[in-house]
């Protein structure tokens, strides 16, 4: 359902994506994402391949944000906001050491629902 959601977004700005040098990256972190979820789902939080993706994931978002830095006053705030759900989401679900433990399961909704003004950002060239 998520990764649904992501492709919606995805797809909603496809114009505007074609015009922004940086919303390829968009493609490449929900790639990363649906990845991450899904390894961390099958395997567990605290599994290596887990925590390899995670940081995978991190270094290129964290590369993206430095590389497409927010001019508009309402996107600089975004990729702060989600690298903090992003990281609170981590921390979660490792201290919970399961990906459907309550906690981490809304953690990943925290961080989902910080995502898509992120994403939105990127799309519209920030």
């Amino acid at each position: 359902m998520k990764t649904a959601s992501l492709a919606l977004l995805v797809l909603s700005f496809s114009t505007v994506a074609l015009a922004s040098p940086c919303a390829p990256a968009v493609d490449e972190i929900i790639g990363l994402r649906d990845v991450r979820i899904e390894l961390c789902r099958i395997n567990g939080p605290n599994d290596p391949d887990c925590l390899a993706q995670e940081a995978y994931e991190y270094d290129f978002v964290r590369s993206v944000i430095q590389q497409c830095p927010a001019t508009r006053y309402e996107c600089q705030r975004a990729p702060i906001a989600y690298v903090a759900a992003w990281s609170q989401r981590r921390s979660t679900c490792r201290s919970a050491g399961s990906s459907s433990d309550p906690a981490c399961v809304s953690a990943q909704g925290v961080e989902d629902s910080r995502f898509y003004p992120f994403a939105v950002c990127l799309l519209n060239d920030w």
